[in-house]
């Protein structure tokens, strides 16, 4: 009966009985400088507690990006964490390490997300459905790391993120899997080694292969069939032709899901020189347009998750149908993007600041005036923000709400199995 009477209790209220009910949920992990080890497992009824949450969240969050209402009452569903600005590699795509130096009298520390920063997040924990612990860096450069994973998968959080692979050390993948992490998706973005290295600057083809086939070894050895496992590739003109192959190895491997995206136009003069000269020319988006039918038919056979997005002119794919609301990006009602050093913005494409958690809260700021502004201009179709008019013109399609439902079907179900 508390259950579905909790169900219904507006969001405060909510956030008034959790901030008594938390003190016993989540421990003193935050008071060292580290993170120690924690306990796993919750019970039961704290499992329920946190599902009903989540849902309840949601729900708000489905109905307030409906109505266009920029006047939320929810949290958000999604947050990016930038564990790590530093990256080991320059790759020529990447706006962040090909185009602008490194500034080594910075310190160790410059560059790596923070227990201090961590913690200012906790609490969104209870209504968070999915955290991705990746920014504009390399995450395992972030000694941190898996106690980070570890805490958001004691919250029942889907976790996942995004490396380049060449760093992952055997015992870290061993723990990967213990912790049940939700998705690993490793940048390849060619399977011919010379193009590969050509690319992604300072990588070794075969480090890299060599770790994701010992990160399946662990898979299997654990079974580990909760991690998800998924490569992709950013597409250029030099590499486009290679969908097929990359399906075929994802099918063979063992891999879930293959993630092709375009070259992101990114506001900057030197890089709109390297965008012009690379990105997809019309013609090759023609020709993409034309092949896509038989590459769904293809991963279909093999089983593999063929996931294409953010392609101007490509559109309406059977596998991604996009959510009812026509709001071209509800990013503003559900995500926040947590930079390494606390500023807060909408996405990992959006370069405008909404708040710093060295100055005030994750919930101010989410509830923030700044925050309802942008809302206001993704509804009324007068974006003044550079970034959003820049994403908007490459035709981007929004599946977040869709992504967040089958997470917590996904929770739902395990709950049931368990109870």
């Amino acid at each position: 009966m508390f259950f579905k009477l909790f169900l219904f209790l507006m969001p405060r209220k909510v956030k008034e009985f959790f901030k008594k009910l938390i003190k016993n949920i989540l421990r003193d992990e935050f008071d060292k400088k580290y993170l120690p080890e924690v306990e796993m497992k919750i019970d039961r009824t704290e499992q329920k507690l946190f599902h009903q949450i989540k849902n309840q969240n949601f729900q708000l969050s489905k109905l307030a990006v409906t109505d266009k209402n920029s006047k939320i009452q929810h949290y958000p569903l999604s947050v990016y964490l930038e564990t790590s600005l530093k990256c080991n590699l320059k790759c020529i795509m990447c706006p962040g390490h090909s185009f602008n130096k490194e500034d080594k009298t910075k310190g160790q520390d410059f560059g790596i997300l923070s227990p201090e920063i961590f913690k200012k997040i906790t609490p969104l924990f209870p209504y968070l459905d999915r955290c991705i612990l990746s920014g504009d860096g390399e995450p395992f450069l972030n000694m941190h790391l898996l106690k980070y994973l570890k805490e958001l998968k004691r919250h029942q959080i889907f976790v996942g993120f995004i490396t380049n692979g060449i760093l992952l050390k055997k015992e870290t993948a061993t723990k990967l899997i213990e912790l049940g992490v939700d998705q690993i998706t490793f940048s390849i973005d060619s399977l011919e080694k010379e193009l590969y290295e050509k690319i992604r600057v300072n990588a070794k083809f075969e480090i890299l292969m060599e770790n994701i086939k010992y990160l399946f070894s662990e898979k299997e050895r654990l079974n580990g069939l909760k991690t998800n496992i998924t490569i992709a590739a950013v597409l250029m003109r030099s590499n486009y032709k290679e969908m097929r192959k990359f399906i075929k190895f994802a099918s063979d491997w063992g891999i879930n899901q293959v993630l092709f995206n375009p070259l992101i136009r990114y506001p900057d003069d030197r890089y709109l020189r390297f965008y012009d000269d690379n990105c997809l020319t019309e013609e090759n988006l023609q020709n993409l347009k034309t092949e896509i039918p038989d590459l769904i038919d293809y991963s279909r056979k093999l089983r593999v998750d063929f996931v294409l997005a953010f392609f101007p002119g490509i559109r309406d794919l059977p596998e991604r149908k996009k959510f009812k609301g026509d709001i071209i990006c509800s990013e503003p009602w559900t995500t926040m993007f947590i930079t390494w050093d606390g500023h807060v913005r909408t996405c990992c494409l959006n370069e405008t600041s909404l708040g710093f958690l060295k100055e005030d809260s994750i919930e101010n700021i989410w509830f923030s005036k700044k925050y309802q502004d942008l809302r206001d201009e993704i509804t009324s179709g007068k974006i003044v923000n550079p970034f959003c008019v820049n994403c908007i013109k490459t035709s981007r399609q929004d599946f977040i709400i869709n992504e967040i439902e089958k997470i917590l079907f996904s929770m739902r179900e395990f709950l049931e199995q368990t109870w």
